[in-house]
């Protein structure tokens, strides 16, 4: 893997990246390969972190032909799913994610 956004990660991070890819994209099994002296609990925080990383995002971009705006629809996503229900967090992620997918400002009524 020979692109400039992996090339700005760490070797860490590069271990990641590899494993995420050649896994289906399992974050959980790519950091227990990059940081294989992890704690299970540490291994799904690392997870997540490593998978919203900019650099790292930016290489997972590059080899799965992504968009950075998908990206980050998926992360919204996620924050959404795991948000509680009604809350005020919950509300801000629903409006961020219509704006950025759908081009809809709150308020606005999608038809």
């Amino acid at each position: 893997m020979n692109s400039k956004p992996f090339g700005r990660l760490t070797s860490k991070q590069q271990t990641f990246v590899q494993h995420f890819i050649a896994n289906g994209g399992n974050a959980y099994l790519a950091v227990k390969k990059a940081f294989p002296s992890a704690t299970a609990i540490s291994l799904r925080s690392m997870g997540h972190q490593l998978r919203y990383n900019p650099k790292v995002a930016a290489a997972l971009e590059f080899w799965l032909g992504r968009t950075e705006r998908e990206t980050f629809c998926e992360l919204l996503e996620t924050q959404l799913r795991e948000a509680v229900p009604g809350s005020a967090a919950a509300a801000e992620f629903a409006a961020t994610l219509a704006r950025v997918k759908f081009g809809v400002n709150g308020g606005d009524e999608v038809s």
